[in-house]
């Protein structure tokens, strides 16, 4: 049994860097299936509220200095995150405003008759806009099936592979 297990041992030292670079295959398919994908997805989310917390300040800060706004103007300022963060807005004109209207209303540094006034022009606004659909979701989930099955065709199909017998 001593022959055995230090023969095995001979046998592992020996082939080393093989199993290494086995380690080092696996650990680059759990990194790039999984770790990689969640990293993408976070980065999208934090841009998206980023863009949002930047809508909501700047729309409100317009509102609070007394400016008259339009639904356009709304429509304008997340087009133009979007365009600066290459991204899809998650949220319609409507629930943007609905949005602005809870920082106002959580702002307690603001005059409650300040406060009160914003709100009355926030809802004047959000009850002149027609009743559209909430964009979807633009996150696609990432599908390890399908990619597991284009990798293992495309191995299949390489030609070192075909004379081989199976």
């Amino acid at each position: 049994m001593f022959e055995e297990l230090k023969k095995s041992w001979q046998w592992a030292l020996g082939h080393f860097w093989n199993l290494f670079s086995i380690v080092g295959v696996i650990a680059t398919f759990y990194f790039g299936l999984f770790y990689i994908p969640d990293y993408a997805k976070e980065n999208l989310y934090s841009k998206s509220e980023l863009a949002q917390e930047e809508i909501i300040h700047e729309i409100g800060e317009q509102l609070y200095a007394g400016k008259d706004i339009t639904v356009e103007d709304v429509k304008s300022a997340i087009e133009q995150k979007e365009i600066f963060y290459k991204m899809s807005f998650p949220f319609s004109t409507k629930q943007t405003l609905l949005l602005i209207n809870n920082d106002f209303s959580k702002n307690d540094y603001i005059p409650l008759e300040k406060r009160n006034e914003v709100k009355s022009k926030i809802q004047n606004i959000v009850n002149s806009i027609e009743e559209n659909p909430a964009k979807e979701n633009t996150l696609k989930y990432f599908d390890y099936l399908n990619i597991a099955s284009i990798f293992l065709g495309k191995l299949r199909l390489s030609p070192q592979y075909e004379t081989m017998p199976i």
